[in-house]
């Protein structure tokens, strides 16, 4: 009988899932001894020490997300080391790069991100940070301002940790190294996306501010030259501008002081002025060119209703024709822009992919936005007759944000560039039809996701509050034609009674169709809730909606 064969040895075993770093990268069974194990001390290894947190086993997903993606990524890089690691990052390629990708492409996103990951661990960690935020984002919803002390999890944890470690080698780096600049700035980028999906504002702010300042000190100068082409370099760093820029622009109206919180010191910009000679050029361009070539324009528009929003009712009088001519120049531009467009549709729209279209519908969208909030800034103290004239515009507006809306099969959570939340929060605050105020309400909480800065959960509480406040005072008004001012004729208690009631049952007849008034209610609470948090009470836009609670 011959001798049977030795099986063979398996080595390695089973691979460490709980020891320190460096065993894990080597693969092998570490004994984890506290604070450094005895494989790496007594090899005179360095022991990289234990991750504190650990994230739960990941569900098996129903879809490929990469799938989306233009340009098909390898999402191994040699610095995501653990399993973790790997899991977070590779879910950043696969979904928030996608996500990111909603509404306009991006090489910064799509290419640069992912090459700059490989070459640099800073902007990888980074991304690793950003990728389980993101996907505790995904797997929970989007909290309120609030309440996330208190669903803080290791989601939350293991991201600062990782955003600890990109910090660390940054640090670390020599700052006379050519490439620090742009791997501080996709940091910085990264850092900023970070704290607003974890509602840490006042560092998303700071992280946006240190990122200006490189660019300033790197030879701009000055904030206002982020929306040029001035500042020289290569290629991506136009892109970089831009999306420093975009974020600059989204943050104008969260500004808890009353001037422009991010180079409060430089000239006011100047904007490309649509109707000249470039017209002919822009034909020639695509969707993502006009779009940016329209961030000039945003910046403007977002300035002037920061300023005008915000001004004393002496200063508005004290400065009236300045205000007139403002807004009369910029219509101006929103008309000639407008006109770009059309005639870019007519040229090229029947060659254009099904999200192109979407991006020339969503520029659309904007320019509808601009100019009716123009149109009605115009008209001081608007009557309730004038007012009426402008439902249409806002009905229109709802309408092509829902045709934008259904495009999306499967919807985006975390997107970087403006797209529907604005005109839905306009058509939601100014519209004098409460009832299509209302729909646009619902818009916003049918579709929980971000747009850079702003949210449709936040979006969605000021304008049900608002709505509500609205509301309440039109039926406040009616009665007191009818008992007298503060209701003299029956009496304090009874009046206040009577206009809950009628607050209610107009509610319900508003809400009936479309869904139930008890949202409302969810509303005033989560409202009070925002409004005791920092730094979210002391925005301009929560102080005049607290201002009008009180």
């Amino acid at each position: 009988m011959l001798p049977q064969p030795a099986q063979k040895r398996r080595f390695g075993g089973k691979r460490s899932k709980t020891g320190c770093r460096t065993c894990r990268i080597r693969r092998i069974k570490c004994d984890e001894t506290p604070e450094k194990c005895r494989n790496c001390s007594s090899t005179g290894r360095l022991c990289d020490g234990y991750e504190v947190y650990r994230l739960p086993v990941a569900a098996k997903r129903g879809r490929d997300l990469s799938l989306s993606l233009s340009t098909p990524v390898n999402t191994h890089v040699r610095w995501a080391v653990t399993s973790d690691q790997r899991r977070c990052f590779k879910f950043f390629c696969d979904r928030t790069i996608t996500d990111a990708l909603g509404y306009y492409d991006s090489q910064l996103w799509e290419q640069f991100m992912f090459q700059m990951a490989n070459l640099e661990p800073a902007v990888c960690h980074a991304a690793i940070a950003l990728g389980a935020a993101h996907q505790e984002v995904v797997l929970q919803g989007i909290n309120l301002p609030g309440d996330g002390a208190k669903r803080r999890g290791v989601w939350y944890f293991y991201a600062l940790e990782e955003s600890a470690r990109a910090f660390e080698l940054l640090r670390r780096r020599n700052p006379q190294d050519p490439q620090m600049r742009q791997v501080t700035l996709l940091c910085c980028l990264l850092f900023v996306y970070l704290s607003l999906l974890q509602r840490d504002y006042n560092t998303a702010f700071r992280h946006l501010q240190a990122g200006l300042r490189v660019f300033q000190e790197s030879g701009s100068g000055r904030c206002g030259s982020l929306n040029g082409s001035s500042l020289g370099g290569a290629g991506m760093d136009l892109h970089l501008v831009a999306a420093f820029a975009q974020l600059e622009i989204q943050s104008t109206h969260f500004n808890p002081r009353g001037c422009s919180q991010l180079g409060a010191d430089s000239a006011p910009r100047k904007h490309i002025l649509l109707s000249n000679d470039r017209d002919r050029d822009l034909l020639g361009q695509s969707v993502d060119d006009l779009h940016l070539a329209l961030q000039p324009l945003d910046s403007a528009i977002y300035q002037f209703f920061h300023r005008w929003g915000t001004a004393s009712a002496e200063a508005m009088v004290a400065h009236d024709s300045d205000f007139q001519a403002t807004q009369t120049n910029l219509l101006s531009e929103v008309y000639h822009a407008t006109h770009s467009l059309d005639d870019f549709c007519a040229l090229k729209h029947a060659t254009l992919s099904p999200k192109h279209k979407r991006g020339v519908d969503l520029l659309r969208l904007h320019l509808m936005t601009y100019s009716v909030g123009l149109r009605m800034s115009m008209v001081a103290h608007l009557q309730p007759a004038q007012a009426q004239a402008f439902t249409a515009d806002h009905a229109a507006i709802l309408s092509l944000a829902r045709t934008i809306i259904a495009q999306f099969p499967d919807r985006p959570t975390v997107m970087v560039d403006s797209g529907v939340i604005l005109p839905l929060r306009v058509v939601a605050d100014s519209c004098p039809d409460l009832h299509v105020r209302w729909q646009a309400i619902q818009e916003l909480r049918a579709w929980p996701h971000y747009e850079g800065v702003r949210d449709t959960v936040l979006a969605s509480t000021f304008s049900a509050a608002r709505w509500r406040l609205e509301l309440r005072a039109r039926i406040r008004a009616e009665l007191c034609s009818v008992f007298g001012d503060e209701g003299t004729g029956v009496g304090k208690e009874s009046f206040e009674r009577m206009v809950n009631e009628e607050l209610r049952e107009r509610m319900r007849v508003l809400t009936a169709r479309d869904g139930d008034e008890e949202g409302f209610c969810q509303a005033d609470a989560e409202l009070s809730k925002i409004l005791a948090s920092a730094p979210l009470g002391d925005w301009s836009c929560a102080r005049h909606l607290g201002r009008r609670i009180e």
